[in-house]
């Protein structure tokens, strides 16, 4: 019996960085056979010209989620019969309603449900215009409130008050914790972690895996020099409270135009953030390092979360 294809929904607002994402996935020499269907908005296939290696399906005239039929998934499913792609990404239209596309593909036939398995959105969120966007139009809303992950963009070009709004308007619309972003310049190991993470199969908000027996305790040693920021720091670790057993280090926070060192201590439930003294900066390390000792350690999971807590991405 054929094993169905995985397939990802990528989706933003119009300049949200979906095109440039998709060219970093193509360009990965490791990544398998990815097949790409690119919904364009309009006649011209801009987006078909700006993308990489790969086969790539382009799909004109406006936004299919916004029309009836399934020319997308048929796409999808001629992409695996001519190209025997194993992995499909979809770029949306910047202005799609995703709930109509998802929607679309729990109605689809028997047949092609064999073959596409949705693995769930992503959404990417620039950083910048997050506010503009929301308030211009709906779309860029819903896309956000559909996601089982985010992808924060343009980080390289936000200041720590603008990366703390962000996440401020997040929490407000209640979308998904799952956030992560990409550095400036993204190495190529980067890339591929961020496509390994976008395609795992979304079964809901999830705890710290457990790799190793019961009862063997592992530490997970992070080390960042950005400055961070204290309200997604704080809420990851509320966040992971029970799971992780102790946390403990030092971590240079972000506040206005300046960063300062503090101390880290959590147990159990109980966070301890502190300034450091002159005798413990004078021990302290030249960049944030945080120690995560737990039964149970999903270390990249944790470290993409992590990354969403700079205040600036370089």
């Amino acid at each position: 019996m054929q094993t169905p294809i995985p397939l990802l929904l990528v989706t933003g607002f119009l300049g949200s960085g979906k095109t440039t994402l998709l060219n970093r996935f193509l360009r990965l020499p490791n990544a398998g056979k990815l097949g790409a269907v690119v919904n364009e908005f309009g006649q011209v296939g801009i987006d078909g010209a700006l993308l990489g290696p790969g086969d790539i399906v382009e799909l004109g005239g406006g936004c299919v989620c916004c029309a009836s039929g399934n020319e997308l998934w048929e796409s999808a499913v001629s992409l695996i019969e001519r190209a025997h792609a194993t992995h499909i990404l979809v770029e949306t239209s910047g202005i799609a309603e995703v709930g109509t596309l998802l929607h679309q593909y729990d109605e689809l036939p028997i047949e092609y449900k064999k073959q596409l398995d949705l693995r769930g959105v992503l959404c990417l969120v620039d950083v910048l215009h997050i506010e503009e966007s929301i308030q211009k139009r709906p779309e860029a809303k819903h896309q956000m409130e559909a996601a089982n992950r985010l992808l924060l963009t343009k980080t390289d070009l936000a200041h720590s008050g603008q990366m703390q709004r962000v996440h401020e308007i997040l929490d407000e619309l209640s979308v998904t914790q799952e956030r992560t972003l990409l550095s400036g310049m993204p190495t190529e190991s980067e890339v591929s972690q961020l496509l390994s993470w976008a395609f795992e199969k979304y079964t809901g908000p999830r705890p710290l895996q457990a790799p190793h027996e019961k009862g063997q305790l592992c530490a997970f040693v992070w080390e960042e020099s950005n400055p961070l920021l204290e309200r997604p720091l704080t809420q990851l670790l509320e966040e992971i409270s029970g799971l992780v057993l102790r946390v403990k280090g030092f971590v240079y926070l972000k506040s206005g135009q300046d960063s300062s060192l503090w101390v880290l201590q959590w147990a159990g439930s109980r966070l301890e953030l502190h300034p450091c003294t002159k005798q413990e900066a004078e021990q302290a390390p030249e960049k944030t390092t945080l120690v995560f000792i737990s039964e149970r350690l999903d270390e990249r999971w944790l470290e993409r979360r992590l990354f969403a807590c700079r205040a600036m991405n370089t």
